[in-house]
């Protein structure tokens, strides 16, 4: 199993990228407009690094973990999400373009809307408009092979 980039869409057509983990066949919640951040950690989340700098306790980090799930947003919107792993992978997800974050559907396992391809030439447009490679897209060289 291996870590892939995903891409998400939102109904506005702003398209966002993190990343995919391949052995638990979740993304990352934390999502970037600059595709460049998958180069440097696909996996980023500030708001944690922040805290961790700082917490002092099993129980600060529980009480921050409380406060993060029961956060809400006024923003949410259905959105597709594509990882190019085993050949592509699109879902339904919920997310909130404003905090940069996807709050529900973060596996393509938790969806009822899962589609699944065999080869990039089958995927969406909108996914191959974004120079999404089919494999290794967590580097920076497969991205500009293409």
């Amino acid at each position: 199993m291996s870590n892939e980039a995903a891409c998400i869409r939102f109904p506005s057509g702003n398209v966002y990228f993190t990343g995919y983990h391949g052995c638990s066949s979740a993304i990352h919640n934390i999502i970037f407009k600059d595709k460049a951040q998958l180069f440097i950690d696909a996996f980023t989340d500030p708001e944690e690094d922040a805290f961790l700098e700082t917490a002092e306790s099993y129980e600060d980090r529980e009480a921050f973990e409380k406060q993060r799930s029961e956060r809400k947003y006024d923003d949410l919107v259905d959105v597709e999400i594509f990882t190019p792993y085993a050949g592509g992978i699109l879902w339904k997800a919920k997310a909130s373009e404003g905090a940069k974050v996807v709050v529900s559907g973060l596996s393509d396992m938790d969806s009822n809307a899962t589609t699944s391809y065999r080869k990039c030439s089958e995927w969406p447009e909108w996914v191959k408009e974004t120079g999404m490679p089919e494999t290794r897209s967590l580097l920076v060289e497969s991205w500009i092979s293409k």
